[in-house]
This record gives structure tokens, sequence and C-alpha cells, in this order.
């Protein structure tokens, strides 16, 4: 198995962290009460916006002036 380095690690902690506080807002908040709950859709969508999000974070994270 490949080992990571600390910072990979830290990009995919932070896309999971993302993932589930993206579902959760979605599911609480961005759905009307009486619409047809489609989690399968939410859980599809919220993958490629974690990862970018976690990605760019990164970059601000290895770019910032300290």
């Amino acid at each position: 198995m490949m080992k990571l380095k600390p910072t990979q690690k830290r990009i995919i902690f932070d896309a999971i962290g993302y993932y589930i506080v993206y579902c959760l807002i979605q599911i609480l908040f961005e759905l009307p009460q009486d619409a047809p709950i489609l989690y399968g859709e939410i859980l599809l969508k919220a993958i490629p916006a974690s990862i970018l999000f976690a990605l760019v974070m990164a970059w601000f994270r290895k770019h910032d002036p300290k």
C-alpha cells in the first residue's frame, strides 16, 4: 500500500469533512419540506464540491504568507 504524505492525508480528511458538512447543510436547510427527498442526488453532487473545496483550501494553506 502506498504511503501518503501528511499534506495528502490532510486533503483527504478535509474533503471527507467538507462532504459531511455539505450534505448536512443540503439536507437540513436546502430541501423544501414537502418535496420528495433526493438523498442520492445530494450525496453525488457533494463529492466534486467537497474535493474541489479541499484542494482549494490546501492551495491557500501552502501559499499562506506567515
